[in-house]
């Protein structure tokens, strides 16, 4: 799944940064994020955007489907002091 990041209503797109790969969130327990361990670092492009893996378990025949999102906060970016 790509996912585009951005602030500002989606006026600036997050460019060149690390994203804390547990601000990604899914809708349903039947979805889970696998990136790491084989691709922890979550970097957007010159797009703002990133890619994640996602599992679905496919066990609960009531999920039809789920949304993966970028929980937007502070704490959902790497970052430098």
């Amino acid at each position: 799944v790509t996912l585009s990041l951005s602030i500002s209503g989606g006026l600036e797109h997050l460019i060149d940064l690390d994203i804390v790969p547990s601000s990604i969130v899914t809708s349903s327990g039947q979805c889970k994020v696998t990136n790491a361990p084989l691709d922890p670092n979550l970097h957007t492009d010159e797009n703002g955007q990133i890619t994640v893996t996602v599992h679905t378990e496919g066990s609960d025949a009531n999920v039809k489907e789920c949304t993966v999102q970028w929980s937007a906060t502070q704490g959902g970016i790497y970052m430098e002091y």
